[in-house]
């Protein structure tokens, strides 16, 4: 109950396709890259068709989320990080990624040290 009413702006009962992209825009997100998600969620949520998410739907939607982690939308959230088209997400498009919001602050050397601990060191010749 608490998330949805976190991301119920004016507290109707109804989160609007205005109110999830105020609340992706609050994690730091481009409110534009968020565009083509938050019609999805509203597409297979909106089971009414009513143009908002009601609370019985949200429940529903939160109870069933493995739907909407299916290949293809995997696939199309890979996209939005994968701006180059290149088929793997690198150092370059994560820091893009996590360099905003709160983390926007940080020092390279804390990134290099943070991405090579995870993903390690790329190798001769291969870009990061």
């Amino acid at each position: 109950m608490d998330q949805f009413l976190s991301i119920d702006s004016d507290g109707d009962g109804k989160l609007t396709h205005d109110d999830l992209i105020k609340a992706y825009s609050k994690t730091g997100k481009d409110p534009s890259e968020a565009e083509e998600i938050v019609r999805t969620i509203m597409k297979h949520a909106d089971k009414s068709s009513s143009g908002f998410i009601n609370y019985s739907e949200f429940v529903t939607a939160s109870i069933s989320k493995r739907k909407f982690f299916s290949e293809e939308r995997l696939q199309l959230a890979f996209k939005l990080f994968d701006k180059e088209n290149k088929g793997h997400i690198g150092v370059k498009e994560l820091k893009q990624i996590f360099n905003s919001g709160v983390f926007q602050n940080i020092d390279e050397g804390i990134w290099e040290t943070l991405i090579d601990s995870v993903v390690g060191k790329p190798k001769e010749g291969e870009e990061a």
